[in-house]
């Protein structure tokens, strides 16, 4: 069985296909997750979340157990940050030349 593949990034705001998103799943947590594939369900991860009553504000809060590989904790900048990368990321396009 072969099992190479081709691994176009591990960035977590990059990554746009199967392969890449299976590995950063397991190399990154995230903020929050959802119970399986019930949307609606969401369990705390990086942080727990309140929602406002008219649903147009979630409102993150740090459990303060997570730090990164160096030690450093994740404070709120480090969420906001990513989220911000989030928002402008677009997918990477390969390019395959023919010729």
């Amino acid at each position: 069985m072969d099992t190479a593949f081709q691994l176009p990034t591990i960035d977590p705001a990059r990554c746009f296909e199967a392969t890449s998103c299976l590995l950063v799943k397991q190399v990154y947590e995230t903020a929050l997750n959802f119970d399986g594939a019930d949307l609606s369900k969401v369990v705390p991860s990086v942080a727990s979340s309140t929602v406002s009553a008219d649903n147009t504000v979630v409102t993150l809060t740090l459990n303060g157990k997570h730090t990164f590989s160096s030690g450093k904790p994740v404070t709120v900048d480090d969420i906001v940050f990513s989220y911000q990368r989030l928002q402008v990321s677009r997918p990477t396009r390969r390019s395959s030349s023919t010729g």
